[in-house]
């Protein structure tokens, strides 16, 4: 009986991950897809709260994931800058977790590391020509997703879903960042079957990648956090 919120949710998810995927396929309108992935994001947060009592700090990450999905994803015009700003919250609070579980001997070389990836970075992008504060932004959120990714496998043989899920948050994010870079010609289109794959409008891709990204990172904490019930 104490498992079964959590199948309850995993059915869920999953029911919405195959409309949304194949949503294009199906003919929905475009309004119903939408209404679909914001939903996934909805339950996502809410089985959150629900199923994760501890750390608290988590419930920071998917009450910033809401708000970065309610600008990108809900709102029309959608406004990137702010969406992006706040996943940024997502990945610095998931890269304090991170930091938090760690071996001592491995937490000082992660922290100037990450300070100073963080800093240097967006300071780099302010001497590309023609840079703006969307780049900015997504050089700070960027890096530190992808620490994120590498420093969790320093958690891997207790927390293995927190790298799956953080390692299909990347590839959500570079699926979105390939389509766009292909639609504005920054990269060439080919014929291979991968970029038929990323530029399919019979796909969604990138949600193909978040709402199993969202569930992993719930089952994450479920899982290695057995007394949050």
């Amino acid at each position: 009986k104490k498992n079964i919120p959590l199948i309850v949710f995993i059915s869920i998810e999953f029911i919405l991950w195959i409309l949304i995927i194949f949503g294009f396929a199906f003919n929905f309108s475009i309004n119903a897809i939408i209404a679909l992935e914001y939903s996934a994001v909805c339950i996502t947060v809410l089985a959150s709260i629900v199923l994760i009592r501890k750390p608290k700090l988590l419930h920071i990450a998917f009450i910033a994931i809401l708000i970065a999905d309610f600008f990108l994803t809900l709102l029309r015009p959608q406004l990137i800058e702010a969406g992006v700003a706040t996943f940024s919250i997502t990945a610095v609070t998931y890269g304090i977790h991170i930091y938090l579980n760690q071996k001592d001997k491995i937490k000082l070389p992660h922290l100037i590391i990450r300070i100073s990836l963080s800093i240097i970075a967006p300071i780099v992008m302010l001497f590309i020509p023609n840079t703006n504060a969307m780049m900015v932004i997504s050089a700070f959120y960027g890096i530190n997703l992808i620490l994120n990714v590498i420093f969790s496998f320093t958690l891997v043989k207790k927390d293995i879903l927190l790298s799956v899920g953080l390692i299909l948050f990347l590839m959500c994010d570079f699926e979105i960042m390939t389509s766009t870079f292909i639609s504005m010609g920054i990269l060439p289109a080919g014929g291979d079957f991968l970029y038929r794959v990323i530029t399919s409008q019979d796909l969604n891709m990138a949600w193909a990648f978040y709402v199993p990204c969202l569930v992993c990172l719930v089952l994450s904490f479920k899982v290695n956090n057995p007394q949050s019930k």
